[in-house]
């Protein structure tokens, strides 16, 4: 089994009609089973709200997701910050399916992140909790490149799990399941771990002011071992989308 076909499954699951749309999205989206992944809603909304303080999107600003899944993230931006024309991608129709239900506001599409169109030109480009399920850094080196092709104004790259704790993080993650349990859910699915340096050098320094910054979700076990990235593009190199 591989990353797509896990999540192409999870998108078949329904959590029941009486669930929150945020807190469905984020069982879907692979935040909600097991221990080390859970992450509870008013964190996630606390955590975008921090994000929408370094970002100050203007009203009616364009957001899209590279790796969108059934809308979580991107569902919680909403609830933040109401007004913000909000798309993204994700490689799987199951969660593409998932987010047009939970949120019609929200304009997805399937799509691979290696295939995102630089055209049309979006405000801020995102990519949450995804980057670990790349293949290598050649993809996730090329990923970014198209990334900031299509951002006139800023890219950030959260919660990417960091090379220097690697050993620690699988310490937790496997500490939190049987090795039985690990292995069936496991097995086979590898994590991507990054260097802050080099992630960060992926954005030319002529075009790109670039800060990285610890991961901080109130009670997601991931925490420790996160880290995020925020770019913002040069006004001397600003780009603006369409009307």
């Amino acid at each position: 089994m591989n990353w797509h076909e896990v999540w192409t499954r999870k998108g078949l699951e329904s959590p029941g009609p009486e669930v929150d749309p945020l807190e469905a999205a984020l069982a879907l989206d692979g935040f909600g089973s097991v221990a080390a992944s859970v992450l509870p809603v008013s964190s996630l909304l606390d955590f975008a709200a921090r994000v929408l303080e370094i970002l100050q999107p203007r009203d009616n600003d364009s957001v899209y997701e590279v790796g969108c899944g059934s809308g979580a993230f991107l569902g919680t931006i909403d609830r933040s910050r109401p007004g913000l024309q909000l798309g993204g991608c994700d490689y799987s129709s199951t969660m593409v399916e998932a987010c047009h239900r939970y949120f019609p506001q929200i304009t997805a599409e399937v799509r691979e992140a290696i295939d995102i169109d630089p055209s049309p030109v979006a405000h801020h480009l995102l990519a949450f909790s995804v980057f670990h399920y790349f293949p290598d850094l050649e993809y996730a080196a090329t990923v970014v490149g198209l990334m900031g092709a299509k951002a006139s104004t800023s890219v950030s790259i959260l919660d990417v799990p960091d090379l220097a704790l690697r050993p620690e993080s699988e310490a937790m993650r496997r500490g939190q399941l049987s090795e039985g349990e690990y292995d069936a859910h496991y097995a086979g699915l590898e994590h991507l771990y990054y260097e802050r340096a080099w992630l960060a050098e992926q954005f030319p320094a002529d075009e790109w002011a670039v800060s990285v910054e610890d991961q901080s979700v109130a009670g997601y076990l991931n925490t420790p071992f996160r880290f995020n990235v925020f770019a913002r593009r040069q006004a001397a190199v600003t780009r603006q989308p369409p009307a």
